[in-house]
């Protein structure tokens, strides 16, 4: 069990509260869902410049996967959690694509006039 000072203990004395294992499991299922989403945003915004079944929109879907599985395994998260870390993959991937599909239309650059090269 770890004990850590409370806000109390700053100004009224050495009162401490306990941090239960609970409480570090559900910090380090945070932190697990919060990196299985941070990886996987590149994947999804890479995919918005994918042909859609192509190799490379397989790739970008499918690899992230065995990142968010290494994550999870290495975290000693249970089982019981993947589920809230497939709903951070599949909104990662989703926000991805959206961010991409926006930054390629505020950065699509326009044809020269008259057919001249840039």
């Amino acid at each position: 069990m770890i004990t850590l000072p409370t806000f109390g203990t700053m100004f009224f004395g050495s009162q401490t509260k306990s941090v239960t294992a609970e409480a570090v499991q559900l910090v380090r299922i945070i932190l697990v869902v919060a990196a299985v989403f941070v990886v996987t945003l590149p994947f999804g915004f890479y995919r918005a410049y994918t042909r859609k079944l192509s190799l490379r929109w397989f790739l970008a879907i499918h690899v992230p996967v065995v990142f968010a599985f290494l994550i999870r395994f290495g975290s000693h998260v249970p089982w019981t959690f993947i589920p809230f870390t497939v709903v951070a993959f599949a909104a990662a991937q989703l926000l991805g694509v959206r961010a991409g599909r926006w930054w390629m239309r505020r950065h699509v650059t326009a044809p020269a006039p008259n057919g001249q090269k840039v």
